[in-house]
């Protein structure tokens, strides 16, 4: 099916003539104005209209085509339209049907993207969005747009871009003037914020709370804090244990436990001659006196014979 624009004159292509009497021999001769018939027969059932003044001519080099030219009254309808030509004496009937097509829907499809299809959104869940006002789904997207309806505040006045609501210099505070310019010091800014969290130069914006300072908790100053170099294992092996011993201090800690169950006994450089120590009178509770009781036998030992 050929689709044509609508209220516009256009050639189309009927065919093809076929004599009446054996239906394979093209007829070259056909006119409209001779025919029994010559008609057009629009969509639903509207008027026939008489094409038999219509341009109608032969195509040369292919008999039994012809080329009919179409007006825009005869385009003028939306859908369906069929060209009838009859002739008893002369050709088998012919009819050759069109689809006329909405202006804006031919170009989108065929007119080298000249127009666009409308898309508008005439319902939405089965609700006809028909009203323009009274606070309704279609009025309220209308508001979102129309710059120039003062019912409501517009998205576009609210950033500055438009001519009404509260678009103005001395009540609208606007995205630039809270981020502040790239080159400004105000602390409390957006960017501010950005210069507190990145430099321990800057300055501390009082909006930000808690006990934070850009000279200690920066990027930069902990970037600066870390080693240039992880320790080795045998440096923090020789950290370990050269801590002094007083630095044990936590109950639960190693150092700490070790000190525990060292006591008072400390060896020095001297050896176990450092121990101070007192000969037991009688018999010895302490290792350590029990350790001088022993040597005392040992060293005191004399050799007995049969009558001492």
């Amino acid at each position: 099916m050929q689709y044509l624009k609508q209220s516009t004159e256009v050639d189309v292509r009927i065919g093809p003539a076929m004599a009446y009497d054996d239906g394979v021999t093209a007829v070259t001769d056909l006119t409209l104005g001779g025919a029994d018939q010559a008609e057009l027969l629009k969509n639903n059932g509207a008027a026939t209209v008489d094409i038999s003044g219509a341009t109608f001519a032969a195509v040369t080099n292919c008999d039994g085509w012809y080329d009919l030219t179409l007006t825009t009254s005869h385009t003028d309808t939306i859908g369906q339209v069929t060209v009838v030509i009859q002739d008893a004496d002369k050709v088998v009937p012919i009819f050759v049907t069109f689809h006329v097509l909405a202006a804006n829907v031919f170009d989108s499809l065929f007119g080298a993207a000249t127009d666009k299809l409308q898309t508008d959104v005439t319902q939405m869940l089965g609700t006809t969005l028909a009203e323009t006002s009274g606070g309704n789904i279609a009025a309220n997207f209308d508001e979102f747009f129309d710059n120039d309806d003062a019912l409501t505040t517009k998205v576009v006045d609210d950033v500055g871009g438009g001519s009404g609501g509260d678009a103005t210099a001395a009540n609208q505070t606007t995205i630039l003037n809270r981020l502040g310019s790239i080159t400004g010091t105000g602390d409390n800014t957006i960017l501010g914020f950005f210069k507190a969290l990145l430099s321990k130069a800057a300055g501390t914006p009082s909006d930000i709370g808690g006990t934070f300072d850009p000279a200690a908790d920066s990027t930069e100053a902990i970037s600066e804090a870390i080693p240039a170099a992880a320790p080795t294992a045998d440096a923090v092996a020789d950290a370990v244990w050269d801590e002094a011993i007083a630095d044990h201090t936590t109950s639960t800690s190693f150092g700490a436990k070790n000190q525990t169950d060292a006591g008072a006994a400390v060896l020095d450089s001297t050896g176990l001659d450092n121990i101070s120590a007192t000969e037991p009178t009688g018999l010895a509770t302490t290792f350590v006196g029990k350790l001088m009781q022993v040597w005392a036998r040992l060293f005191n030992k004399v050799e007995q014979t049969s009558t001492t």
